[in-house]
């Protein structure tokens, strides 16, 4: 679980930050750096202990957009890793759920989910 020292450190700048890349690489096309806006979002959510959000876009970028990301190697055995390590707060059966809802979702729907949640974002970090 992560430290409540580091979800502090993501602050509103970072989170508005991380949105506009979001949104400005859907609003221009650029599906790679689209993958990987919302790849980098994933450890975002897990620090600020929104698992639901992080395993909704982990399978978002396992599904339509698994091919497009650029995120490093080691980066992404980070991701994985604590992925994995809030996987058993959801149980199986949510985890699977969760997974499957980003796995099915458009462009689109995973741009205007992802903006919708990193706006929450900003009051989670205060706490």
């Amino acid at each position: 679980m992560p430290s409540s020292g580091r979800a502090a450190a993501i602050g509103p700048a970072a989170l508005g930050a991380l949105q506009g890349a979001v949104e400005r690489s859907h609003d221009v096309g650029d599906r790679p750096a689209l993958a990987t806006s919302l790849e980098r979002a994933i450890p975002t959510l897990l620090a600020l202990a929104e698992l639901e959000p992080a395993w909704i876009l982990a399978g978002l970028i396992a599904g339509p957009l698994r091919e497009l990301s650029v995120v490093s190697h080691p980066d992404l055995d980070d991701t994985h890793d604590a992925l994995m390590a809030a996987r058993p707060e959801l149980g199986p059966d949510r985890f699977e759920a969760l997974l499957a809802r980003g796995k099915s979702m458009t462009c689109n729907q995973a741009v205007t989910y992802a903006v919708e949640e990193i706006n929450q974002l900003p009051a989670s970090a205060d706490k």
